[in-house]
């Protein structure tokens, strides 16, 4: 698993009680923009656990992206989880992916 993620999981999901650390961005952004695309299947269900339901859209598009890049996607342990709202951007974005393409 690349290093990125293993900082990215080892500083957790974005959490509204930890918006004001001005460190904590700081090491998150610089994970985020350490990240590699294509990432793996693997670590794609990793970057899906760090959502949650909170309004810093870059940064989550970033893990979205990230994420689309693996070579199984749609993976579907990721569009099967739920309690966040990111699940269902996931999810509208590949229905609105294949009905582009068919």
């Amino acid at each position: 698993m690349q290093p990125a993620i293993h900082r990215l999981l080892e500083l957790g999901p974005v959490r509204s009680e930890i918006a004001d650390d001005e460190i904590w961005w700081l090491k998150w952004v610089a994970a985020l923009d350490d990240l590699v695309a294509p990432v793996t299947d693997d670590e794609a269900i990793a970057l899906a656990s760090l959502f949650r339901d909170f309004e810093d859209r870059s940064t989550y598009f970033t893990l979205v992206h990230a994420i689309e890049t693996a070579p199984g996607w749609p993976i579907a342990e990721i569009l099967d989880l739920t309690g966040t709202d990111w699940i269902g951007v996931l999810k509208v974005r590949w229905e609105n992916y294949e009905k582009k393409t068919r």
